[in-house]
């Protein structure tokens, strides 16, 4: 962040591009997902195909949402102080970044998930609600923190403690679900 010269807004605006990283790899574990619900599911619910679309479109639009919020917070923050912000480098903070948040995430897939196998014993529900604990948290930090303008080291704190507590309480869940498993 300070090697790079990024501002609050760059990284709340990256954040919410992990969003959409978090969402990908969420997508791919419902595709991998094998695990059986404890009680049958009936109707549209046991369709995996409809469970991805609905994820699609309800995370589709839980980001929309948290777009156009951290947008308004930044334009009143503009209009507020009286400020021009720069957003020449932006893209270039959401590829690299993005690119960055893409390889952590996957390398987590690919060890926990994957290599650990814990496709086996996720559902397909499971697999869709696990990234929303997360994201709220991460979300309601980076928004919260803009809005009270603490500087920029105290929202990653916040943010990776966050992070770092939503992984634990993810392999928890797969965890439990593997003692669960017959």
């Amino acid at each position: 962040m300070w090697f790079f010269g990024w501002d609050r807004w760059a990284l709340v605006f990256l954040y919410w591009t992990e969003s959409g990283v978090v969402g990908i790899y969420a997508i791919l574990k419902m595709l991998l997902a094998k695990g059986v619900p404890k009680k049958p599911v009936k109707g549209l619910g046991a369709n995996k195909a409809f469970m991805i679309l609905f994820f699609l479109i309800h995370y589709g639009g839980f980001m929309l949402v948290h777009l156009g919020l951290l947008t308004g917070a930044r334009f009143l923050h503009q209009l507020a102080f009286n400020l021009q912000l720069d957003t020449g480098n932006m893209r270039e903070i959401m590829l690299s970044g993005g690119a960055s948040m893409f390889l952590s995430h996957g390398f987590s897939f690919i060890y926990n998930y994957w290599l650990g196998r814990e496709y086996e014993r996720v559902t397909v529900g499971e697999a869709m609600i696990s990234p929303y604990p997360r994201i709220v948290l991460m979300q309601l930090v980076s928004f919260f923190t803009l809005i009270i303008l603490a500087p920029e080291v105290v929202i990653v704190f916040f943010k990776t403690a966050f992070d770092l507590i939503g992984h634990l309480l993810e392999r928890r869940m797969f965890k439990r679900r593997l003692k669960r498993a017959p």
